[in-house]
């Protein structure tokens, strides 16, 4: 499921202070939040489900599910089906467009209606902030819930050290982490993960 963003991802160049806040409210924006998805072809009833961002596609929104139950199942064996298929031209569509109404060989993708986004734990970030260490402990899909918060406490770490190298007049953090004006945001996201990664 792809959600525009409101503004165009940068391809490159500087990590400015608009370009980290708008991927940091990227990952905000969908901590502890759910939409109810609606497929008529496959069930009468609306099911929750948990939304994340990913940080290599912060203007898509997603969901993350694990077939077990009735809907879920079948819903992934039909997208599974879409994959394998060839993607039909625009004239086959034209010539051929009964087909893709129907249960046949070619297939469309099933009619989806969203409702949402709606809050579940929206007060997750704050709390995260309010102690110096956090603990999360999920199994399984549950880890869906927990996605856009740490991509969004790892950026908010990131700004921080670039703020304070920036105020001390050095492009070094602490620890020795190097922010540079020609980093892109995701190269001193990265960064941080392998300084976390050899500092244990």
């Amino acid at each position: 499921i792809e959600e525009e963003a409101a503004t165009e991802d940068a391809k490159g160049g500087a990590a400015t202070d608009q370009q980290l806040n708008n991927e940091f409210q990227s990952f905000y924006d969908t901590i502890g939040k759910y939409i109810q998805l609606h497929i008529p072809k496959l069930s009468t009833q609306s099911h929750p489900f948990t939304i994340f961002t990913h940080p290599n596609h912060p203007s898509k929104t997603n969901i993350l599910f694990r077939p077990c139950g009735s809907f879920t199942t079948t819903l992934s064996k039909q997208l599974k089906a879409l994959i394998l298929l060839p993607e039909p031209t625009p004239s086959e569509l034209i010539e051929n467009h009964h087909l893709f109404q129907t249960n046949s060989t070619h297939q469309c993708a099933p009619k989806m209606m969203l409702n949402g986004i709606r809050n579940g734990t929206s007060d997750m970030f704050e709390k995260a902030l309010g102690h110096d260490k956090v603990v999360i402990v999920a199994g399984g899909v549950g880890i869906v819930s927990y996605l856009s918060l740490i991509h969004a406490l790892r950026l908010q770490a990131v700004m921080m050290m670039m703020m304070s190298a920036l105020e001390d007049g050095t492009n070094n953090d602490n620890d020795g982490v190097a922010y540079d004006e020609s980093m892109t945001s995701h190269e001193a996201y990265n960064n941080s993960e392998e300084d976390l990664e050899e500092n244990g």
